[in-house]
């Protein structure tokens, strides 16, 4: 009974586990159950036995130097204990962020505590320790005996180091590609405001109907013609707080998450038909953008022609963009979302299916966004509600 608590006492802190892994190891051997109590004095008994163990093990190849380095992350840092400081992670994309994470790693590093420490306990105890010690507040942590402080800081420090890594890694990641996108930006509004484009741009008032006639005379006639209108949408972690229904008189809570994985869905109405074509893709550039015009193709009408409306994004306007031959691109009047009305197709399924959640990973973010859309198209008449303009229904 005593090695059947202690090879489950190994694993986990739960008492229940613990006492149903000792009925079970006696009832294997056909050994006659003994009183609820003294199953649980045995639990009991072998679960603090393990702790012990556990912390040892975690401890017992720390030097003097590295002992005192862990004792001094309680010391005071400008209004925080060194250890509050150290789990703090920035999460925007700055230089001076990145700066911050590279300075923490740095300093857990210079502890010196080897990786395999964690491979001398089980990992499910392991994990314990690293969820104690992100849970627990620094002064909680200082409260707890020797043994387990240090081996909760061991264990802490080897995840924070994984985390910091991850995270300097991923805002470098970030901070480059957004400078390459400012500057693809900035040759977007170049390349758009010499007269060679502006003469090709933009919508004006009432210009609709001319840019729709000039399409139609490169087409056979008697050609249908299909009125698309696209956009993108970034869902990620941290999502939108939309109204919701509640008693009158309360104030309803709504979780929010500050993690910052994220995805867009590329999406397309044709109002007038009720149906769309939309992709949910990790990123926004011409290659995502060809993708998408790929697949609108597809749901255009067999030996009819589509005129997709878009704003002026850089990967909506740029040459090296693969149009299908049924589709011509018509670019509405820059800063104007109101004319576009995949904007309000973007609000009707945030207040419906998106918001007010926590998404739990990256495929848990595409998987909902795949299911919003879906079920928009099965919805024809929300399409069709949302969508339909009269500006573009009389051309």
């Amino acid at each position: 009974m005593i090695d059947a608590a202690a090879k489950t006492a190994w694993a986990t802190d739960k008492g229940l586990t613990i006492a149903n892994g000792v009925v079970t190891a006696l009832r294997k051997a056909k050994i006659l159950l003994p009183s609820i109590s003294t199953i649980e004095r045995a639990s009991s008994a072998r679960r603090a036995r393990a702790r012990k163990q556990a912390a040892y093990a975690l401890i017992a190849d720390l030097s003097i130097e590295q002992v005192n380095a862990l004792d001094q992350l309680f010391d005071d840092a400008g209004g925080m204990s060194q250890l509050a400081l150290l789990k703090t992670i920035p999460i925007a994309a700055r230089p001076d962020h990145i700066r911050q994470i590279l300075d923490r790693l740095r300093q857990v590093r210079k502890m010196g505590i080897s990786p395999d420490v964690a491979g001398r306990i089980h990992a499910d105890r392991y994990r314990q320790y690293v969820r104690e010690g992100h849970a627990s507040p620094a002064y909680v942590i200082q409260r707890y005996t020797p043994s387990r402080r240090r081996a909760t800081l061991v264990a802490l420090l080897l995840d924070l180091e994984e985390r910091l890594t991850d995270s300097a890694l991923e805002l470098a990641d970030k901070l480059i590609g957004s400078i390459f996108t400012r500057a693809k930006n900035a040759q977007a509004r170049s390349y758009a405001s010499c007269p060679k484009r502006a003469c090709a741009g933009g919508l004006q008032k009432g210009g609709f109907a001319a840019e729709l006639a000039k399409v139609k005379a490169t087409l056979p006639k008697g050609t249908p013609v299909e009125i698309w209108f696209q956009d993108e949408a970034r869902i990620g972690q941290k999502n939108k707080i939309t109204r919701r229904w509640a008693r009158r008189g309360t104030r309803p809570s709504a979780p929010k998450d500050q993690r910052t994985k994220s995805t867009y869905i590329f999406g397309a109405i044709c109002p007038e038909h009720g149906k769309g074509a939309g992709l949910v893709l990790p990123f926004c550039n011409t290659e995502t953008m060809s993708l998408h015009l790929a697949e609108i193709s597809l749901a255009v009408a067999p030996g009819a022609h589509a005129v997709v409306l878009m704003d002026q994004a850089g990967w909506h306007m740029t040459d090296k963009l693969d149009v299908p031959v049924n589709i011509s691109i018509i670019a509405l009047p820059a800063k104007c979302p109101e004319l576009n009305p995949v904007e309000n197709i973007w609000q009707f399924m945030r207040d419906n299916w998106l918001s007010n959640r926590v998404f739990t990973s990256y495929d848990n973010i595409v998987d909902h966004c795949c299911e919003a859309w879906n079920k928009l198209i099965d919805q024809p008449w929300h399409i069709m509600t949302i969508g339909r303009r009269k500006w573009a229904r009389r051309s």
